[in-house]
């Protein structure tokens, strides 16, 4: 897989019930024309053979699959990336949170949320300003937004600076504890 040059949209994770990858692939049929635009799809669940057959029914040629990637090259498969992807159905607001995100902020990479307005994550990337929140479901938003951000790639790069530091100022064990005392 060569990613040289090209403007790379990560998901990396789980692929279960609770994650909407439907868009995901609808987004990347959208953008296949733009050869620049590729997607890295690492991990697995039990959505990930549904994912890929979809994908491979539209004849897509720019997504990349990887498996979960080992514990100790994790810092470095999330940081192969411009823009990292987040999904949470809606149906699952308040019952989980993608504990993805601190990964991805640690990583001083942008966020493409597709998550509730009302989500945990949705609060932590916007009072961060760290990346974009959307609804899950709109592939058409998804697809608008990776495009205005692939124009502006200055933009992208703040976000991955807002997401390193808001990781080493707001969410370190240092923090935590002085957040529990």
């Amino acid at each position: 897989m060569n990613l040289d040059g090209k403007f790379v949209i990560q998901y990396s994770g789980n692929m279960g019930l609770w994650h909407d990858m439907g868009t995901i692939i609808r987004a990347a049929k959208h953008l296949e024309k733009n050869r620049d635009i590729v997607f890295v799809m690492i991990g697995g669940g039990m959505r990930l053979a549904e994912t890929k057959a979809m994908a491979n029914d539209l004849g897509l040629k720019n997504i990349f699959w990887l498996p979960f990637q080992p514990k100790e090259e994790l810092a470095d498969s999330l940081s192969c990336c411009h823009l990292a992807l987040i999904s949470q159905r809606k149906e699952l607001q308040g019952i989980a949170v993608p504990c993805k995100v601190y990964g991805i902020l640690a990583s001083g990479r942008g966020v493409l949320a597709m998550v509730p307005q009302e989500a945990e994550v949705a609060r932590i990337i916007l009072e961060a300003d760290c990346g974009v929140v959307m609804e899950s479901d709109d592939d058409q938003a998804l697809v608008s937004t990776i495009l205005d951000l692939y124009s502006d790639r200055d933009k992208v790069s703040e976000m991955g600076r807002k997401a390193y530091l808001e990781s080493k100022t707001k969410y370190t064990l240092t923090s935590a504890v002085k957040t529990a005392s």
